[in-house]
């Protein structure tokens, strides 16, 4: 084997293994979102496996200015990545950070990928093209893995908000008011991305915020179109004096139907999403199965050899 063949051939496993490490699941006990702090031992272990695996280095990059000067605040990019960030509750990101990140994973997989190709015996176009893809791979990479991740939480919190209105609506029927249900649910709802964020709501209301700027608020870091609704109608029913009760039966109700289309959805896309598995993994084993004993005793009774002319 030569000096080329085992470049390559290390490439690619280094490069699998380091695609295991970024989407490795963490299995340290969660912290709430909004008990997390900047002054923790490390607030990073709770990012995805993209920013966990390099933030030391990351981290000083962004020190360094770099970040700065690749994203500047206040521009419609970090705005963009500022919201997400928010609503994925990856606090101790930032969009600096991300800019960082697109700029250590783009040079290292353009330099992975132009070493494999090198290995393989490939020409510099071969070797530039594969360069500038898996450059742009790794650059797309953080600001992907940021949008996944609010696209998660935010589908989490759609998904358990039908729960919280019945629970929540559950104990005001009993007498209590909506605070004190509020309260009831942050402690019995089991935990999870929805009961972090109605913890910090009524956090935010024991410092002195009033309850209507801190559910708006609540709906700004969510940055859903149906859970505003919701806020919007709770806010609504507290400002009229309207029945918050026949609110949250609506809202519930209405939430399950979100729910039911979310899932309605997930179900269509999934054959579209089988076409490629299937026509990489199944087809070729199928034929394989049903064409390898016909083709053997073709050649057993001598109708091989038009095969080789």
């Amino acid at each position: 084997m030569s000096a080329q063949e085992i470049i390559a051939y290390a490439c690619i496993v280094g490069v699998c293994v380091a695609i295991g490490m970024l989407f490795r699941r963490n299995d340290t006990e969660p912290v709430p979102a909004c008990e997390r702090r900047s002054e923790d031992a490390a607030p990073w272990r709770f990012l995805p496996g993209v920013f966990r695996l390099a933030y030391p280095l990351l981290n000083a990059l962004d020190h360094a200015g770099l970040g700065k000067d690749m994203m500047l605040p206040g521009s419609p990019k970090a705005q963009m990545l500022q919201r997400l960030i928010v609503t994925g509750a990856l606090y101790p990101l930032t969009p600096q950070l991300v800019a960082c990140a697109q700029i250590v994973y783009g040079v290292l997989a353009a330099g992975v990928a132009a070493l494999t190709a090198l290995g393989m015996g490939c020409g510099a176009q071969g070797i530039c093209l594969s360069a500038l893809f898996a450059g742009w791979m790794g650059w797309m990479l953080p600001s992907t893995a940021v949008q996944g991740s609010a696209d998660r939480r935010r589908t989490e919190l759609v998904r358990c908000l039908p729960f919280a209105i019945d629970l929540i609506g559950a104990g005001m029927r009993a007498g209590s008011n909506f605070g004190d249900s509020v309260r009831f649910y942050v402690t019995q709802g089991g935990g999870g991305a929805l009961t972090d964020e109605f913890a910090r709501l009524m956090k935010q209301v024991q410092l002195g915020l009033s309850l209507s700027a801190a559910l708006e608020e609540m709906a700004q870091r969510v940055d859903s179109k149906e859970f505003t609704g919701f806020i919007s109608s709770v806010i609504h029913s507290l400002e009229t004096g309207a029945a918050l009760v026949d609110t949250l039966n609506l809202q519930g109700s209405e939430m399950r139907r979100v729910r039911f289309n979310i899932a309605e959805q997930k179900a269509a896309r999934a054959p579209s999403l089988m076409i490629l598995p299937i026509a990489v993994f199944i087809m070729p084993s199928v034929f394989i199965m049903v064409f390898t004993p016909v083709y053997l005793r073709m050649q057993a009774s001598g109708m091989g050899s038009m095969f080789n002319n």
